[in-house]
C-alpha cells in the first residue's frame, strides 16, 4: 500500500455530500438530545433551549430521496397498482424486519408493562400506537418510524386517487396537490389542537410524537424533491 493512499477517502459518485453532512448533524442532534438526562440540569436546560429537532432533519431527508424516487417511477409508468405494490415492499423490506424484531424482544423483556398496556401492545403491530398520542409507555422510540410509514402509505394513495381526479397527462399537478394536502391538513390539525388546548408541555409532546400532527414534516422534503424534478435549473442555480 502506498503511504500516499492512507488517508485518500475514495467517494461514491452516486452520493451526494451535502445530504451526508446534513445525516451526520441530524444524528449528532438526536445523540446530544438523548445525553441530556445525563448532564447537569442547568447545562441540560441551556442545550435543551437551542437544540435543533435532529429527527425532523431526518424527515425531511427521508422525504426528499424516497419520493424523488416515487416520482420519477409515477413520471415513467403512471404509478400503476403494481408499481405501488413494489414502492411499498421495497420500503417495509427495509424497515418492518427489524422493527417487529425489536418489537417482540422488548415486549418479552417488558412483559409487565406489556400487561400493563393491555390491548394497546397491539396497535403497535400496525403502527396505530402513537396517531395522536405518544406511546410514552412502552416502546417510545417507535414514533418517528410509525409517522414515516403511514406518510408513505398517504403520499402513494393520494397521488394514485388525485391521478384518477385529475389528469394523468398532468401529473406534476397531481403530485403538487398532493403535497399541499399533506403540508394543510396535519398544520390546521395543529393550530385547532393547540387553540383548543393551549400551550402546555403536554401540549408540545402531544403536538411532536403524534402521526397526525407530524406528517407534514416529511412533505418538505418531498416539495424539495418536487423542485429537482420538475424545476431543476431553478435547482442547481440555488
Amino acid at each position: 500500500m502506498k503511504l500516499s493512499n492512507i488517508f485518500r477517502i475514495d467517494f461514491d459518485q452516486n452520493r451526494v455530500f451535502g445530504l451526508d453532512i446534513l445525516r451526520m448533524v441530524a444524528i449528532l442532534l438526536v445523540v446530544i438530545a438523548h445525553s441530556l438526562s445525563f448532564m447537569p440540569s442547568g447545562i441540560s436546560k441551556l442545550i435543551d433551549r437551542f437544540l435543533l429537532d435532529g429527527v425532523g432533519i431526518f424527515f425531511v431527508l427521508s422525504g426528499f430521496l424516497i419520493v424523488k424516487i416515487l416520482i420519477s417511477t409515477f413520471e415513467k409508468t403512471n404509478c400503476t397498482w403494481s408499481d405501488v405494490k413494489i414502492f411499498w415492499l421495497k420500503r417495509w423490506s427495509r424497515t418492518l424486519p427489524n422493527y417487529y424484531f425489536f418489537l417482540v424482544l422488548l415486549a418479552i423483556i417488558n412483559y409487565e408493562t406489556v400487561i400493563k398496556i393491555g390491548n394497546n401492545f397491539y396497535s403497535y403491530f400496525f403502527f396505530l400506537q402513537n396517531v395522536d398520542h405518544n406511546p410514552r409507555y412502552f416502546f417510545g422510540l417507535s414514533w418517528s418510524l410509525s409517522v414515516e410509514e403511514w406518510f408513505y402509505i398517504l403520499i402513494v394513495l393520494l397521488i394514485s386517487g388525485f391521478s384518477y381526479v385529475f389528469s394523468k397527462k398532468n401529473k406534476k399537478k397531481v403530485i403538487f396537490i398532493s403535497i399541499v394536502f399533506l403540508v394543510a391538513i396535519p398544520s390546521l390539525l395543529r393550530i385547532v389542537y393547540s387553540v383548543n388546548n393551549g400551550y402546555s408541555a403536554e401540549t408540545f409532546d402531544i403536538l411532536q410524537y403524534s402521526v397526525i400532527y407530524r406528517l407534514d414534516t416529511i412533505i418538505y422534503g418531498v416539495l424539495g424533491a418536487f423542485v429537482l424534478y420538475y424545476y431543476s435549473d431553478f435547482w442547481k442555480k440555488k
